[in-house]
């Protein structure tokens, strides 16, 4: 009986042993890319993540990274931005993008990179760019592994920014152009459902940004129409105004309880008026370098304590006067910013912001357009993005706050669910107010 035992359990050993000796690994699964294939996209003899890849230097990469010239002339378009994408890795490993990704854009290495500059001049490049991104599948992701996922968003992230190439804005018509707003918002969303580690989104939001400031464009300029009163001088950002109350020299206490006097307050345009409320000692000195963000309490109650916001909120045209204000108020000064005093740049940021914030006083805001009224602060935020500032966050809390006020539902039953809004929840949400 023990010797049957004892065979009985040898032989279990001999048959584990061999099982063991004779178990294969597992079979590599295929790679997941989420991209759709086009049949001559070009095969790199050296693909990005390769061994052989790792060891070349940056120029080398470059390099590697080129079509040859007979492909170049020869391949589809959709070839073309498919075979982009093999390498456009490259120009974000190789990109310092700690700044905004508009301007770095026309800095970054793609423009060295033959494949786009080769689509760029195609005359189909942006229906091409249309239907190859209406071809993704996001469904997918879940089966890549983390690494293929943060490859897929680099890839993903690349496809979207030609939009923001002038050429191809230039292309699209409107229809086109809302379209790839559409497919921005619902991937945005999709992304963020899926929730996937290694799955990222950071760009969509300034890529939707800009191609809306594009239709919005010939929409303000016309409805906001130069005024003669506003004087806009060459590298000025604020537009003054001939009949603005100048400030007398005074103690900085002092200028608390300072007033407009009564008989220039009933005569001053209301233009004037703004630009007086703006030019106020007392609300720049108090708020300057602050976050106004967190004052815009703070900043009314003192706007409010000034006979001169008190004569504008009682004037029937100061909401058509402070869009027409802000409309007017350059941005593209800013990119001489690098000769301006702290103060001035810091002053000027306060004074935009506080033409937003005082389009929310309810009486004010009562009679005004809401959808203008945020079309025009958006595309102001967006210019700022578009000369490589970063966007005014006041902007975005001003939209909020007047869309709610409007009762807008979406957006209440979002905040009743999330609480907190990030900037591209700010944007999309605003595109879909506008529209």
């Amino acid at each position: 009986m023990n010797k049957i035992l004892l065979a009985g359990i040898l032989a279990v050993f001999v048959l584990c042993g061999c099982k063991d000796n004779s178990e294969t690994p597992p079979p590599e699964t295929e790679p997941v890319s989420c991209l759709p294939d086009v049949a001559d996209m070009y095969v790199f003899p050296i693909t990005p993540g390769s061994d052989d890849w790792n060891v070349l230097e940056a120029d080398e990469l470059l390099i590697a990274c080129q079509l040859p010239d007979g492909v170049l002339k020869s391949i589809s378009t959709e070839g073309l931005i498919r075979s982009f994408l093999e390498v456009a890795i490259i120009a974000m490993e190789y990109n310092d993008f700690t700044g905004e990704p508009y301007l770095g854009w026309e800095i970054d290495l793609y423009t060295s990179i033959n494949s786009v500059q080769e689509l760029l001049i195609r005359n189909d490049a942006s229906e091409a760019l249309l239907r190859y991104c209406e071809a993704i599948d996001f469904n997918c992701v879940g089966k890549m592994g983390i690494k293929e996922r943060e490859w897929f968003s680099v890839r993903y992230e690349a496809l979207i920014r030609l939009f923001m190439r002038q050429t191809i804005l230039d292309s699209l018509n409107e229809a086109d152009k809302n379209k790839i707003v559409d497919w921005l918002i619902f991937n945005y969303t999709k992304i963020k459902e899926l929730n996937q580690k290694g799955l990222n989104d950071q760009y969509s939001d300034y890529v939707m940004a800009v191609i809306m400031h594009t239709l919005l464009s010939e929409q303000l300029e016309e409805q906001f129409s130069d005024c003669a009163e506003l004087i806009i001088t060459s590298g000025e950002c604020l537009p003054d105004v001939a009949d603005k109350y100048i400030y007398p020299e005074m103690p900085f206490h002092d200028y608390y309880y300072h007033q407009i006097p009564d008989e220039i307050l009933e005569n001053i345009s209301t233009f004037g008026l703004i630009r007086s409320c703006l030019d106020y000692p007392y609300i720049i000195g108090n708020l300057h370098g602050t976050n106004l963000l967190n004052n815009i309490e703070k900043l009314n109650s003192t706007f409010l304590r000034r006979n001169c916001a008190q004569e504008l909120i009682n004037r029937s045209e100061a909401g058509d006067a402070l869009l027409r204000y802000y409309h007017a108020i350059g941005i593209e000064c800013l990119e001489n910013f690098d000769s301006w005093s702290y103060f001035e740049l810091n002053t000027f940021y306060f004074q935009l912001g506080a033409v937003a914030v005082f389009m929310t006083q309810p009486k004010i805001l009562d009679n005004m357009d809401k959808q203008k009224v945020v079309a025009s602060l958006l595309y102001k935020y967006v210019q700022r993005l578009i000369v490589g500032f970063e966007g005014e966050t006041i902007a975005l809390e001003v939209m909020r706050n007047i869309m709610l006020e409007a009762q807008y539902h979406p957006l209440i039953e979002y905040l009743n669910e999330y609480r907190v809004l990030r900037t591209p929840d700010y944007i999309i949400f605003a595109i879909k107010f506008i529209r």
